[in-house]
């Protein structure tokens, strides 16, 4: 073991032995290079701690969750499912207004999960209005935040450009139920056809053709 992964173990709190590897990958890169700073400028143990617990913040804050696509940490990716059984959800926005997949039949829904601080979601957010006038009501799209906190979502919502422009339904979502409650990339998008089956689900950004060419052929079924 090299001096730095030696030092970055011996302040490694015992407690935290189940957060996943990719955590601490994390918090090593981002810690050690600031302890070998922090080491020849002041030399000083209660310094090189308190960076290495800011680091770990810092991790514990992204959650867990990747960012794919442009911009993002790995690549996107594409899958693609058959008709094996209709989803069934019920979502409520910012509104309060609820919208039942059941309610939805006969128009295909895109579902975009994204967060503020995720830059290759900023990139698919206009994408997605571009997409909402392109096809009008022949689609549904509904924009699920993962952001922790819900005053941020609205914070964005309010002042930021791209926020104050969504016109589509947001909902806060963190807790909710299947197909929703496994996000490990953002943004991940969902595609569900006019009958409610689940038929594509993308990881990472992707680019606003490709999105169309999948709705195209959705709502060219009968």
């Amino acid at each position: 073991m090299n001096r730095r992964c030696a030092r970055f173990a011996l302040l490694r709190p015992r407690s935290a032995k189940g957060l996943p590897r990719r955590f601490w990958f994390r918090a090593w890169h981002y810690g050690s290079s600031r302890i070998d700073y922090a080491a020849k400028k002041r030399g000083t143990v209660r310094h090189i701690s308190r960076l290495v617990a800011t680091s770990i913040i810092v991790c514990l804050h992204t959650q867990g969750i990747d960012v794919c696509g442009q911009g993002g940490e790995v690549p996107s990716s594409r899958q693609e499912f058959g008709k094996a059984k209709p989803l069934k959800f019920e979502l409520t926005d910012l509104t309060k207004t609820k919208y039942k997949l059941k309610e939805l039949n006969g128009k295909v829904i895109l579902v975009d999960c994204w967060a503020t601080w995720c830059k290759p979601c900023q990139k698919s957010l206009p994408e997605l209005l571009e997409i909402k006038e392109k096809y009008s009501d022949k689609i549904v799209i509904l924009g699920i935040s993962l952001d922790r906190s819900l005053d941020t979502l609205k914070k964005y919502l309010q002042q930021d450009d791209v926020g104050r422009g969504l016109t589509y339904p947001i909902i806060f979502g963190p807790h909710l139920g299947k197909p929703f409650d496994d996000i490990n990339v953002l943004p991940t998008t969902f595609l569900i056809d006019k009958e409610g089956y689940l038929r594509c689900r993308y990881l990472g950004y992707t680019p606003r053709i490709e999105l169309e060419t999948d709705i195209d052929k959705l709502l060219a079924e009968n």
